[in-house]
């Protein structure tokens, strides 16, 4: 089976991006549903690998504010390239932070509760 072609911006392939409203976004839920593992960490935010991105997909709809992007959308070269970049630099990350787990249950918890405390 052959992949699909996919169109170009610059060399790179155009696939799915986080673009600047994932900025100081580190929520990891479209980690979690990506098949291919193509998510990289930096210090505020993650990009995704479009050399290995399958265009899936999954990942855009569990990312708040539309941090992620189709490369096809208008606006978005810059972080074509940045996201192209910053993988060759950046660890890969397959799964959520434990730490990430126990903040989302302190959060359901006081949403439960009220936020109220004791």
């Amino acid at each position: 089976m052959n992949p699909v072609p996919r169109s170009s911006f610059e060399g790179l392939p155009v696939t799915y991006v986080v673009n600047d409203d994932g900025i100081r976004c580190k929520d990891m839920d479209c980690v979690e549903v990506c098949p291919v593992d193509r998510f990289y960490e930096g210090e505020n935010m993650l990009v995704i690998h479009s050399d290995e991105c399958i265009d899936c997909g999954r990942c855009a709809p569990e990312r708040p504010a539309d941090a992620i992007a189709s490369g096809n959308e208008p606006g978005v070269q810059k972080w074509l390239m940045l996201n192209a970049r910053y993988p060759q630099e950046w660890p890969n990350i397959t799964k959520r932070h434990p730490s990430e787990d126990r903040l989302l249950a302190v959060i359901a918890s006081c949403a439960r509760s009220g936020g109220k405390r004791g």
